[in-house]
């Protein structure tokens, strides 16, 4: 019984249908998107607050 089970694991294991692995696949391309859209929203949030500092110290003098 023990080595049915197993036999079985190891099938389902090895084989997994394709539609699992392009939704793996899609699942770690949107995690990079969504990383990467982070990233630059943080890059572009601080280059504005740089830049605005600079455009308010400009209108002052």
């Amino acid at each position: 019984m023990e080595v049915d089970v197993q036999k079985e694991k190891k099938i389902f294991c090895n084989k997994p249908s394709p539609k699992s692995e392009l939704l793996d696949g899609a699942g770690e391309v949107i995690a990079d998107l969504i990383i990467l859209m982070i990233f630059f929203s943080n890059v572009v949030h601080h280059m504005r607050l740089k830049h605005k500092d600079k455009a308010d110290n400009y209108y002052e003098t």
